[in-house]
């Protein structure tokens, strides 16, 4: 099957263990091509070459940073390429306007966007090809813009909607991470989660986080009668779930997950998942937890065999005493 989205994920830097298990979960999902722009050696990334639907462009940060200001017609000095998030809403753009970083077939995609790589794909084809012909937007979060896994419809009008995001020049300009990929941007392409998110922290601060999160489920759901179906704003992966469940105090069902014929399901509750985003299962500026991933997380010796994801591990089923009456 031919790839409809180009995904944009510039990535500098040591790789992570669990690559080559989120690079085999892509490619069962070939509608999808994963674009990197890196500064890995050559002989890293080789080894990736058998996933055709991953493509490795090599450049250091400095000149990839070089070219976001060429394209943009403004200075910059970025100094960690986490700044890079705020880039994202314009790197459809910059990718298909600059001469260096455009590959001469970006335009061929009939959508475009960006993504990160804490991710585990199961069958998220079988949904995208049942929703993509109807929309313009793709979001799988209800309230705002999901950063890490986002595009849209590869036209110019939609490619432009950046340059209504306020203040971009002096954001960008500055070092400091302002997260517009899923605000001020998220603001431009739907107007109305603005509202609800600004309704949200109004009414919910001194909350715990589990009811804080349920009324904003709420928020979102009353919101869907005001937003274009163009516009695909839908909780399609675990996130909530892998929250500690005595943080989230709120609709727990799972925090382990299976990996198997391509496909993600809960351990526990049988779910089948799109996708998996690994946010919650380590540290983060928006929520700490326990227990987190270590330095040993990931041991994963056969990508053909069932692979169980949980809050302490990425690992063979087969190499747990414990999981092997897993359901699955």
């Amino acid at each position: 099957m031919k790839s409809r989205i180009a995904l944009l994920a510039p990535w500098f830097g040591e790789l992570p263990e669990y690559f080559e298990l989120f690079a085999k979960s892509v490619s069962n999902n070939p509608i999808l091509s994963y674009h990197f722009w890196t500064d890995r050696p050559i002989s890293e990334t080789k080894k990736f070459e058998k996933y055709q639907n991953l493509f490795f462009h090599h450049i250091s940060f400095t000149d990839y940073c070089k070219e976001i200001s060429t394209s943009l017609g403004i200075d910059i000095d970025y100094k960690s390429p986490y700044k890079l998030c705020d880039v994202r809403p314009f790197m459809p753009y910059i990718h298909i306007k600059s001469s260096v970083l455009n590959i001469g077939y970006l335009s061929d995609y009939q959508f475009i966007g960006f993504a990160d790589i804490d991710l585990i794909f199961g069958d998220m084809q079988s949904y995208l090809l049942k929703v993509i012909d109807k929309i313009d937007y793709f979001s799988t979060h209800p309230d705002r813009i999901s950063g890490h896994f986002f595009f849209m419809r590869n036209e110019e009008k939609f490619l432009n909607r950046c340059f209504e995001i306020k203040n971009w020049k002096t954001i960008l300009s500055d070092p400091q991470h302002y997260g517009i990929d899923e605000g001020a941007y998220c603001d431009v392409v739907c107007p109305i989660l603005g509202i609800v998110r600004r309704i949200w922290h109004r009414t919910s601060s001194g909350l715990e986080f589990g009811k804080s999160w349920k009324r904003l489920n709420k928020l979102c759901g009353l919101s869907r009668f005001f937003i274009s179906n163009r516009k695909h704003f839908k909780e399609l992966h675990s996130t909530h779930s892998a929250i500690a469940p005595d943080i989230l105090k709120y609709e727990y069902t799972d925090t382990e997950w299976v990996f198997k014929g391509g496909k993600i399901y809960g351990q526990n509750n049988g779910k089948e998942y799109c996708y998996l985003h690994f946010l919650f299962l380590k540290n983060t500026s928006y929520l700490p937890v326990k227990p987190t991933w270590d330095s040993k997380f990931f041991k994963v010796n056969n990508y053909d065999s069932p692979i169980l994801i949980s809050r302490t591990e990425i690992a063979n089923i087969d190499n747990h005493e414990s999981k092997k009456d897993s359901i699955y």
